[in-house]
């Protein structure tokens, strides 16, 4: 009997998420082995929110935001799985998502400007498919 086994690549995350967090974050405040983990717990976490398949950059943009949430570096005023931007994203509300990323700009309970533009790059990517600073 012949064996066949299924080879499993490694994830990778996307590239554009990739770069949109580099572009707000040295490699010193967020190495590449901790992003990469914290890109991972990110969709580990999304995924069994998500009930809407996303393109290719809706879906960055999401892992961006996620993966600041998951680390610690932005919070929203309710968590992930309650928030009217999830609830948007899986009724297939895309221009409404893609505001409600804004909501997660508070480091410590107040806004934080580079949460804020970070936000606005994801924002960007999620309704136009390119990065903000290209």
């Amino acid at each position: 009997m012949r064996s066949t086994q299924t080879v499993v690549e490694p994830w990778e995350p996307p590239p554009a998420c990739l770069t949109l967090t580099r572009y707000f974050y040295t490699p010193q405040e967020r190495p590449d082995a901790l992003l990469r983990a914290q890109l991972e717990a990110a969709r580990g976490k999304a995924t069994p929110l998500l009930v809407r398949a996303l393109a290719g950059p809706q879906e960055a943009a999401v892992l961006c935001l996620v993966s600041d949430l998951v680390a610690g570096l932005a919070a929203g005023p309710v968590p992930l799985d309650r928030s009217f931007f999830l609830t948007a994203l899986n009724k297939g509300l895309f221009q409404i998502a893609a505001a409600e990323f804004h909501s997660f700009c508070y480091v410590e309970g107040k806004v934080d400007s580079r949460a804020w533009e970070k936000r606005r790059a994801e924002a960007f990517l999620f309704s136009r498919g390119r990065l903000l600073f290209e």
